[in-house]
């Protein structure tokens, strides 16, 4: 089973989906595979870090596209960009909510996902602006999930160094296999926290008055995905 994140509107058109058989035809799922690269330069030098994943994806029939409805599933983990001294930059694999600001991103609730256009377009290869990225996480201390902090992909001097930027961010159509496990050997907790169902503070609901918001805010799910694990 897929990840999935379903408004009411969603809902009500997947159980729709369900007594209509000739419209589920029109709403086939998909699946999307690629290759997700991102690129910093620091201190003169470029760091790396690319993931494989796969989007599921099921759009309504064009009558009933303003209902929002249909549904998004992704499999697979976030790359992980590591600078070599215990600094880590993690593209997560959630969306940005317009709600956040430039010094504190917020999750939106829902899988971050590639341009629509280019899943469906003939083109292999596909630069995108730093600005669409997912989620951007660090952590003071990789070992300790409560250290988690967000970062806006502008202002990456504040936490990597003068100069930092985002050099390039490519997404690559490809049939490898789904990157996994690679993830969990730089978040030695990530299996525990997973298979615990707690968000990364050990909170089993996220509170606004927590300490540190995006700890409280997230889980494992943010970093990887997979078919057994639902929302």
């Amino acid at each position: 089973m897929d990840i999935e994140h379903r408004t009411p509107a969603r809902r009500a058109f997947l159980a729709l989906l369900a007594t209509t058989p000739w419209l589920s035809a029109c709403s086939i799922p998909r699946n999307y595979r690629y290759r997700l690269t991102v690129e910093v330069e620091a201190n003169g030098e470029v760091f790396r870090g690319a993931a494989v994943q796969e989007i599921r994806m099921a759009r309504p029939p064009e009558f009933l596209a303003q209902l929002d409805a249909g549904s998004l599933a992704i499999r697979g983990e976030a790359p992980v960009i590591d600078f070599g001294d215990a600094r880590l930059l993690i593209p997560t694999l959630v969306g940005v909510s317009s709600a956040g600001t430039a010094d504190d991103p917020q999750w939106n609730g829902s899988p971050w996902s590639p341009p629509y256009s280019f899943l469906e377009s003939s083109t292999r290869t596909y630069d995108l602006d730093a600005i669409y990225l997912p989620l951007l996480v660090t952590f003071s201390d990789p070992g300790d999930p409560n250290t988690v902090e967000t970062v806006n992909p502008t202002k990456l001097p504040r936490r990597f160094g003068a100069g930092a930027r985002v050099r390039a961010v490519r997404l690559e159509k490809t049939r490898d296999p789904i990157t996994r496990g690679e993830i969990s050997r730089r978040l030695p907790w990530l299996e525990t926290i997973h298979s615990q169902g707690v968000r990364l503070d050990g909170s089993e609901a996220g509170s606004e008055f927590a300490k540190n918001k995006a700890a409280s805010r997230l889980n494992a799910e943010a970093f990887t995905r997979s078919e057994t694990s639902r929302r």
